[in-house]
């Protein structure tokens, strides 16, 4: 499973919910197992069966493949399915689809919310996954493969990170103490807190994956609790997430891909970015206004607070929001939410109920805990970058961001869901490294490459791929 983890001593957000997902596709295959890892009943449907008949055996919410069917009324998402763009041959197999299976994950919950079906269009988010191909694909990536000793590391970041790493590597080289290793020498750049990871073998990478690789919520964290009864969906809401307040501290991706999608089901979000800190999405490549095409998209219905947190009336609005707020994201590395004493436990005496969803690099647990790491460096220490041939390759881009921002997407809303229904909120994780184990659970292998194909472009590509019926008024 992906790695979300829970802080606390709390069942699963979702025990006692039934849901019927209706299908055996590679994305409903994802949802499915995501459901179970967050405490639902998700048996798998017949091999043989239709959608329709499943629905029609539905409990609370029912996932439908494409063409619904089954019994009217019952809340949850339909997956819609038409032509849309290919991903390209060097991205692993299996990763649109499980982008694909968390964001139907979170849409059928958030319909269960408002008694109403979300559809989720699969070409759609195919389009945001493969965002920074599909926008400017002619643009050179950030990272780079530096042959070491037997293997090789994955140098991320700025320019003055490579710089860094540069100096780093001749100081190494002029030691001289000891042969480099791949290794020891990602090591000795993360204490200069520079973005580097090792290639690592795909055979040794599954080796020492955490046990029970769903994507990276462990179904074991959860411990146990009574069951809990589901009430009926409130079918009088504007929208399946109104009346949610959102307190997001993400940048670049991954974060702000999941507060995106909160707000096109209509959570109100609040990005707390200030000036002296800008967003590093802003500065990619635009279309005229001054911002990034990417990070124009990912902030559409949000609203941006300028609060530096070390200004003390800055502090106090953001303490103010903190408290009116039903959730709080971020994406910070360890110990800097405690350095700047906005850590869960600090958060949670400003609202008690509150639910915080952090998105680090690496899980509780791992012997990278502390590492700085973006979606390439993921690619690399998690074995993607071996395709078998004895070479080893870059991301294409940083795939693992929309993997784990629509990880944290699901993980955000079961856990408001689960609220609503008794469960007391814990502070969840949803690791880098932990939501690319999602892809195990796929009936494709993970390495296999998907064929190169050419489509045309479509302008609705990069619509919400998240959209509700319209529901009549109560």
């Amino acid at each position: 499973m992906p790695s979300v983890t829970t802080t606390g001593h709390r069942g699963p957000p979702l025990e006692g919910a039934r849901v019927a997902v209706a299908g055996h596709r590679p994305s409903l295959v994802a949802a499915r197992s995501l459901f179970e890892t967050f405490g639902a009943s998700a048996p798998d449907p017949p091999s043989g069966c239709v959608g329709a008949r499943v629905a029609r055996r539905a409990g609370d919410l029912v996932v439908r493949g494409p063409g619904g069917g089954g019994r009217p009324g019952v809340p949850g998402a339909e997956l819609v399915e038409a032509p849309g763009p290919i991903p390209p041959a060097d991205l692993p197999a299996g990763v649109c689809d499980a982008v694909t299976g968390a964001v139907l994950v979170g849409a059928a919950l958030a319909g269960h919310r408002a008694g109403a079906a979300v559809r989720v269009d699969a070409a759609r988010v195919a389009a945001h996954t493969l965002a920074p191909r599909l926008l400017h694909g002619g643009v050179a990536p950030t990272t780079r493969v530096v042959p070491v000793g037997d293997g090789a590391v994955l140098v991320d970041g700025t320019v003055d990170d490579h710089d860094d790493f540069d100096r780093l590597v001749d100081l190494l080289k002029a030691d001289g103490t000891a042969p480099l290793d791949a290794d020891e020498v990602a090591r000795r750049a993360q204490e200069w807190r520079l973005p580097v990871t090792p290639f690592r073998r795909w055979r040794d990478a599954v080796d020492d994956a955490a046990p029970d690789p769903v994507g990276g919520i462990r179904a074991g964290s959860w411990p146990a609790s009574g069951p809990r009864a589901w009430r009926a969906p409130d079918r009088c809401r504007e929208a399946p997430l109104a009346g949610i307040d959102v307190v997001d501290l993400t940048v670049l991706w991954g974060g702000p891909f999941c507060s995106w999608l909160l707000a096109e089901l209509g959570a109100t979000v609040t990005k707390v970015e200030p000036a002296c800190r800008r967003d590093g999405m802003r500065a990619g490549p635009g279309d005229g206004t001054g911002d990034g095409t990417h990070f124009s998209l990912l902030h559409r219905r949000k609203t941006v607070a300028d609060w530096d947190l070390r200004v003390p009336a800055d502090r106090a609005r953001f303490e103010e929001a903190v408290a009116r707020a039903d959730v709080v994201l971020d994406n910070f590395s360890p110990r800097v939410a405690e350095n700047l004493g906005i850590d869960p436990a600090a958060l949670r005496r400003l609202r008690p109920d509150l639910v915080t969803v952090s998105m680090p690099a690496f899980p509780i647990g791992a012997p990278e805990r502390d590492w700085v790491a973006y979606g390439g460096g993921i690619h690399a220490i998690a074995g993607f970058g071996d395709r078998g041939d004895g070479r080893l390759r870059a991301a294409p881009f940083a795939w693992p961001d929309p993997l784990a921002g629509a990880l944290a997407f699901a993980t955000t809303v079961a856990a408001v869901v689960g609220r609503e229904h008794g469960w007391s909120p814990a502070h969840l994780e949803v690791s880098l490294r932990g939501a690319v184990e999602l892809l195990a659970a796929l009936p494709t292998a993970p390495r296999e490459p998907y064929g190169a194909a050419a489509t045309s472009w479509d302008d609705s590509w990069f619509d919400a791929p998240v959209t509700v019926p319209t529901v009549a008024p109560c």
